[in-house]
């Protein structure tokens, strides 16, 4: 192999190699870029996490989970929700709920809750999360969900 050949072939390994990490930090600054919360308007809360989903259960075609801002106290209004398609395959799924700041009351504690339904019904559900009602970005880290324990019947008996 000739000596021009070499030399061609190392700068094109080259060249690909910085191409490569031009496109990676391009990916890393745009998902920075997505999740900075500039998008959002003034004034608005901005909830984000990560929802895992129960260990050893399966996930039924067409699960969705439901993300509910609400208030602490009564009446326990609901504020803001996101609807959260979940693909049968993933274990944890991104959220993002914004409140918009007129809902917002100074000083009042928020409570954050997920809800994974499917199958006609809710199927897990997360802890409540309390966090406080102030405009900006909360980082809720990992919701995770445990399988929902209902008390009673949830349709009425016809006997």
């Amino acid at each position: 192999m000739s000596a021009v050949v070499r030399a061609f072939g190392r700068q094109a390994l080259r060249a690909s190699r910085v191409a490569l990490g031009l496109a990676v930090l391009g990916i890393l600054a745009a998902c920075a870029a997505s999740q900075s919360g500039a998008d959002a308007p003034a004034g608005t809360l901005s909830v984000h996490g990560l929802l895992v989903a129960p260990e050893g259960v399966g996930l039924p075609l067409g699960a969705q989970a439901v993300v509910e801002v609400r208030e602490a106290t009564p009446p326990r209004r609901v504020l803001a929700e996101a609807r959260v398609p979940w693909p049968a395959s993933d274990t944890t799924v991104p959220f993002e709920v914004r409140v918009p700041a007129e809902r917002l009351v100074p000083e009042a504690t928020l409570q954050v809750r997920a809800a994974l339904t499917g199958l006609g019904g809710v199927q897990s559900l997360s802890e409540p999360r309390p966090i406080a009602a102030r405009p900006g970005r909360v980082d809720l880290g990992r919701l995770a969900f445990a399988p929902a324990r209902m008390d009673a019947f949830s349709t009425a008996l016809q006997c």
